[in-house]
C-alpha cells in the first residue's frame, strides 16, 4: 500500500511539473510573439511613409540618374531602333509613338539617353495602342541599340453593317483603317453579328478550297445561318446544321457538274435530302 501511495505522489508532482513547463512556454512564446508581429507593423509603417512621403521617388530618381551615369560614361546610350515584323503599320508611326510623350506618362525617347534608362514595358504598351500592333516586344542589344518586334493583327474580311464598311481581323476585332481600297479583294461579311463568328465560319469557307477563291460575300441570316454569294452572283443557301455537309456535297456537286458555272442564280441546301438540291 505504501509503494502504491509512493507512486500516485510521484505521478502527482510530474503532471504539475509538466502543467508548469507548459505555461512557462507558453508564456515565452507571447513574447518572443509580440516583437515579431510589432516589427511587421513597423516595417509596414516605415514603408507607407516612406513612399507617400516622396522620398520613394526621389530614391528612385536617384537610381536612374546613378545608371544613366553608367550608362553615358561606358557608352550605352541609345544610337539605333531596329524595327521587323511590321507589314501595314508605317515605320513612321511606330517611331512617332516611341519618341513623343503622352498624357499618361509625359516621357518620350530621345537619341542619346541612356539605355539602361529606357523603360520597355511603356514603350511596348505604348506599340500595342496602334491600329494594326497586336503584340510587341522591346529589347536593348547593347551597347547602343532598340529591337523592336511587331506581330500585326491580320485583315481577314470586310465588314458590312448599319451602312458602313469596316476592316476586320481574324478575332472579329475591327481595324481602323482608312485605307480600305487595299482590302478589296477580302470577302465581304454582312450582318451585325458576323465578326463573332469569323473564325468558325473561314473554316467552313477553307474546308473546300476550291470554293473558298470564288466567294464573294457571306450574308448572316436570321442570327442562324449563312447565304453565300459567289463572284459570279450565284448565291447558296447554307442550312443552319450541318452547313459543313452542305459545303462538301457543293464541292462534289461543283466537280460532277460544274453547277455554279450554269445559267442559275440560287441554290438551295436546306433540303436534308442529299439527293435533292433547290436551284432558281
Amino acid at each position: 500500500m505504501q509503494e502504491v501511495a509512493k507512486k500516485k505522489k510521484r505521478t502527482t508532482k510530474t503532471r504539475k511539473r509538466q502543467s508548469r513547463l507548459l505555461r512557462l512556454s507558453l508564456f515565452l512564446w507571447k513574447l518572443i510573439k509580440i516583437p515579431r508581429l510589432s516589427f511587421s507593423i513597423a516595417v509596414f509603417i516605415f514603408c507607407t511613409w516612406f513612399y507617400y512621403s516622396g522620398h520613394y521617388d526621389f530614391v528612385r530618381q536617384k537610381v536612374i540618374d546613378a545608371n544613366g551615369y553608367v550608362s553615358v560614361k561606358s557608352g550605352l546610350v541609345l544610337k539605333d531602333i531596329l524595327l521587323e515584323g511590321q507589314e501595314y503599320t508605317p515605320k513612321e508611326d511606330i517611331i512617332d509613338i516611341m519618341t513623343k510623350a503622352t498624357i499618361d506618362d509625359g516621357e518620350h525617347l530621345t537619341i542619346g539617353d541612356p539605355i539602361l534608362n529606357i523603360d520597355l514595358k511603356r514603350i511596348r504598351r505604348k506599340l500595342e495602342n496602334l491600329t494594326w500592333v497586336k503584340h510587341a516586344s522591346v529589347e536593348r542589344l547593347y551597347p547602343s541599340t532598340l529591337s523592336v518586334s511587331i506581330i500585326e493583327r491580320q485583315p481577314l474580311a470586310l465588314w458590312q453593317h448599319d451602312g458602313i464598311v469596316q476592316l476586320i481581323d481574324s478575332d472579329g476585332k475591327v481595324i481602323n483603317t482608312q485605307e480600305l481600297e487595299k482590302f478589296s479583294d477580302l470577302i465581304i461579311l454582312v450582318g451585325d453579328e458576323s465578326p463573332s463568328h469569323i473564325q468558325s465560319l473561314f473554316n467552313l469557307l477553307n474546308s473546300q478550297p476550291d470554293l473558298a477563291k470564288r466567294v464573294s460575300s457571306v450574308i448572316r441570316v436570321g442570327k442562324r445561318r449563312w447565304n453565300v454569294r459567289f463572284m459570279n452572283d450565284v448565291e447558296v443557301k447554307l442550312p443552319e446544321e450541318d452547313a459543313s455537309k452542305a459545303w462538301s456535297h457543293l464541292a462534289q456537286l461543283q466537280l460532277d457538274t460544274s453547277i455554279l458555272d450554269t445559267d442559275i442564280s440560287n441554290i438551295d441546301l436546306r433540303i436534308k435530302d442529299e439527293n435533292k438540291i433547290f436551284v432558281k
